[in-house]
């Protein structure tokens, strides 16, 4: 622990930061969410097009709650209750579909969001979005090089990346390749770790994760707990997790809880040892050798008519509360300049170039190559080589033909196989702003066009 704390407090001397770095206290007000339902239920696509056929469902009712810096912010609820709906919205990447929209206020220590504060934030998704083909060190190499500071060294980002990989317990895979449902790769819990890793060397002010515990065994999850309560201590970063019903050893971890149940209500939102009290005033006492966490899971969910009072009745007697006040005015942050071309593109470069040599230039591919070239040689073999044989335009024609249906339509179909993953990959990475569309651009030409 005292030699990554000292790897930290070095890193962050070369950042020229101190232990007053400005942080991020995250206020968000009066939160609700809107769907689009079509009436027509068979007609979904075609009915969303018109103002005339569709109707608004409400899925987030006046959602409020703050989150401060070095605090760990458990959103708990069943399915349904709307958690990753809040989150999305917080994180700034709202996923409402169609004619889906919200309202409300979401502020950084009082004011409204910075244009560039999302290179404050990091999101790490419950879906896993990696290039299958590229082992966990060459991720995590460039994401080092495009997230970390610009004025950081490359023997400070290579610090900066054995001190991540080391806490989330990642140096056994480190050179195993992501991998797929087809290719053995990487396990659930070592993909899940990966993408917490993946956005903690964005070394983020705010910390946004979307059921982070799942696929980890219980002695995982909590060591994973324990991290990020280590992270948020020690960085001051204010983390908001979901979750969906802790054990009582990750329950103690928390310091704030948002309860809230199915519909998109909050049926509570505070400090986790507050919980308890507010239940039992109302006549919701926590029953005895019960753990809290699995107590106010209890209160929320259900599917009885009874059950659906309850949470009616918690739901509306949190909302009867006073509002919250406004949050106190804090300090501007400074902008996060994004990562230059000069720093990006050898490292898209270098990644895309794996991609390339890994995906494209496969052995089946070589093998496909030269069976074709084979079939062609047979096939036109010695074709006009004789003075005295008469010259058939045709033969000509033909062998031109398939030249160019062998060099336009194998690439293509290599690019329409290869797009939705890279497509998922390139989303995540320009949401975070880790690199510009352009650095993106040149490199993936640089790599790609020799081959083409």
């Amino acid at each position: 622990m005292s030699a990554t704390r000292s790897i930290n407090a070095a890193l962050l001397d070369e950042e020229g930061a101190t232990s007053t770095a400005p942080t991020v206290t995250l206020s968000w007000r009066n939160i609700e969410a809107f769907v689009a339902e079509a009436k027509n239920k068979f007609s979904d696509a075609a009915a969303l097009k018109s103002c005339s056929t569709y109707e608004e469902k409400q899925v987030l009712f006046s959602a409020s709650g703050d989150a401060h810096p070095g605090e760990l912010l458990a959103v708990m609820g069943p399915s349904g209750a709307g958690k990753t709906t809040l989150l999305d919205i917080l994180a700034g990447r709202p996923a409402l579909g169609e004619r889906g929209r919200w309202s409300g206020a979401i502020m950084h220590n009082g004011r409204e969001p910075p244009s560039a504060w999302k290179r404050d934030a990091a999101y790490s998704m419950q879906k896993d979005i990696f290039f299958e083909k590229l082992s966990v060190y060459d991720h995590l190499r460039c994401t080092a090089a495009c997230r970390l500071p610009a004025s950081w060294s490359r023997k400070a980002k290579a610090a900066e990346l054995d001190r991540i990989v080391k806490l989330l317990r990642l140096e056994k895979c480190l050179h195993t390749v992501v991998g797929s449902k087809t290719v053995r790769g990487l396990s659930g819990g070592e993909l899940k770790r990966l993408n917490v890793a993946t956005e903690l060397l964005a070394r983020p002010r705010l910390l946004f994760m979307d059921e982070p515990f799942t696929g980890l065994d219980s002695s995982l999850a909590l060591a994973t707990l324990g991290t990020l309560r280590e992270v948020a201590k020690d960085a001051q970063v204010a983390i908001i997790l979901t979750v969906h019903q802790p054990s009582s050893a990750m329950w103690s971890a928390f310091d704030q809880l948002l309860l809230m149940a199915p519909g998109g209500r909050v049926a509570y939102h505070g400090p986790k040892e507050d919980a308890i009290a507010h239940f039992a005033n109302l006549d919701l006492p926590l029953p005895e050798l019960w753990s809290p966490a699995d107590h106010f899971i209890e209160i929320v969910s259900g599917e009885e008519p009874s059950d659906d009072t309850r949470r009616k009745f918690v739901a509306d007697a949190w909302a009867a509360r006073p509002p919250l006040p406004p949050p106190p005015i804090g300090v501007v942050l400074p902008k996060r300049p994004i990562a230059p071309l000069h720093i990006a593109i050898p490292a898209l470069l270098r990644r895309q170039m794996k991609q390339v040599v890994r995906v494209y230039l496969r052995p089946i591919e070589w093998l496909l190559v030269g069976l074709l070239a084979a079939v062609f040689g047979m096939l036109w073999w010695q074709i006009g080589i004789h003075r005295d044989e008469p010259k058939r335009q045709a033969d000509y024609v033909s062998l031109i033909f398939f030249f160019v249906a062998q060099w336009s339509w194998a690439p293509l179909f290599q690019v329409i196989g290869n797009f939705p993953s890279e497509r998922d990959v390139l989303t995540r990475e320009r949401a975070s702003e880790s690199y510009s569309v352009t650095s993106w651009y040149l490199s993936k030409l640089c790599a790609e066009l020799p081959l083409s």
